[in-house]
């Protein structure tokens, strides 16, 4: 009978360990080995800049392919619609299909549109040292959150969080905060679609 109820109560703990939440550490694993796997990416992203009396607001769509292709096209506001910035990753152009105009941006900035791509985040977290990782809820939903010092010591763009979806390994949104730990830019992500087969001749623009 001893032998039985023993039998029983390790057939308990196998059964409750293994229907426990898994940690943080465990979460952060199973996000990485997905993140790892991303080769390209498309989504959109509402983006909200403070200023200096109300924050401006846009709504574009990213298109991003490793190790630093991407196009950034703007779907909000209206007057903006369909301008877009790419960079192959040697070159920066403007294209405004309104006047049917491609520039190119010879004193482009990167990190100025970059820095609000997944893809750019998921790079400075590989060199970065001690990001800070936690978990946290939103809406009833979990996350595992993780926050990165931006290389170049701006202190109007000191770190970058991300919220990632633990369940889906989804990005939710993304922040940038000075160094007095105020938010600057805040970048809500939907329609996340990874490894989408994107072909370079996507970003080699010319016009037709």
């Amino acid at each position: 009978m001893r032998k039985l109820l023993v039998g029983f109560i390790s057939i308990l703990l196998v059964f409750f360990t293994g229907c426990s939440e898994p940690t943080d550490e465990e979460s952060l694993y199973d996000i990485q080995k997905t993140l790892n796997q991303i080769e390209d990416y498309s989504c959109v992203a509402e983006i909200s800049i403070k200023g200096n009396k109300k924050p401006e607001k846009y709504k574009v769509k990213h298109t991003f392919k490793k190790p630093n292709k991407y196009i950034s096209e703007i779907l909000e506001p209206k007057n903006n619609k369909g301008n877009m910035t790419i960079y192959n990753g040697k070159q920066a152009y403007l294209y405004s299909p309104q006047i049917n105009q491609l520039t190119i941006l010879k004193d482009y900035k990167q990190l100025q549109d970059e820095m609000l791509f997944i893809g750019y985040f998921l790079r400075i977290l590989i060199t970065t040292e001690n990001p800070q990782i936690m978990s946290d809820t939103l809406d009833e939903k979990e996350y595992m959150t993780v926050k990165a010092e931006i290389p170049g010591n701006n202190m109007y763009r000191k770190y970058e969080q991300i919220w990632i979806d633990k369940k889906t390994h989804l990005p939710y949104k993304l922040i940038i905060v000075d160094d007095k730990g105020e938010t600057l830019v805040e970048v809500k992500y939907s329609e996340v679609k990874y490894n989408i087969g994107i072909n370079d001749d996507k970003f080699n623009m010319e016009l037709k």
